[in-house]
């Protein structure tokens, strides 16, 4: 399988773990929060998997800090997009992130 392919199946279910807490953070327009998660994720999730490569041979500290910039990054990007206080978005952000690094590892 090649590496668009595996990124696309990874990006995918990134977006189905992720919604789950999304969903219950945040009340409002189902469509509007299928959309931010996209958005917020088709910023973030790329970097992740073009970063992560190159750093195999430190994979857990590489994972661990991409991770952690991925996290202030989605919380900021959730706090424009949704109009949301900043420790709100922090919250569904680590929450959201926790998840899916959490769930990643068994699966990839």
């Amino acid at each position: 399988m090649n590496y668009l392919v595996q990124w696309f199946l990874a990006f995918s279910l990134t977006n189905i773990i992720e919604f789950i807490p999304f969903y219950f953070f945040l009340r409002g327009n189902q469509k509007e929060r299928i959309l931010v998660l996209l958005k917020v994720n088709l910023v973030t999730h790329p970097l992740l998997w073009l970063v992560m490569p190159l750093f195999f041979d430190y994979y857990l500290i590489a994972l661990f800090l991409l991770e952690l910039l991925i996290i202030i990054s989605e919380t900021l990007l959730l706090k424009s997009f949704l109009k949301i206080g900043f420790t709100e978005s922090a919250k569904i952000s680590v929450v959201m992130n926790m998840l899916s690094a959490v769930l990643g590892l068994f699966l990839f």
